[in-house]
């Protein structure tokens, strides 16, 4: 697991476009996109860092389900 600290590690991440972002919000949910997700771009990491997000990165879906019992998927895109 790995938190994305500042728009720069998630603006690479979504340029590599590997793995998955997930995000988890204060209501114990945990939202996961595939990193060319366009419901999520930088401007909404700025925004919702600011709320008590947290978003986190993960190579694969099996790592990620380690970490959180309550993943789910975007709508948008799939992963």
């Amino acid at each position: 697991m790995v938190k994305i600290q500042n728009v720069d590690e998630f603006n690479n991440i979504k340029k590599e476009n590997f793995g998955y972002i997930l995000f988890c919000d204060t209501r114990d949910k945990t939202v996961m996109h595939a990193p060319n997700c366009k419901l999520i771009q930088a401007d909404d990491f700025e925004r919702l860092n600011s709320d008590n997000v947290i978003f986190h990165w993960f190579s694969s879906y099996s790592l990620a389900q380690k970490e959180f019992d309550n993943i789910v998927f975007c709508n948008t895109c799939n992963p």
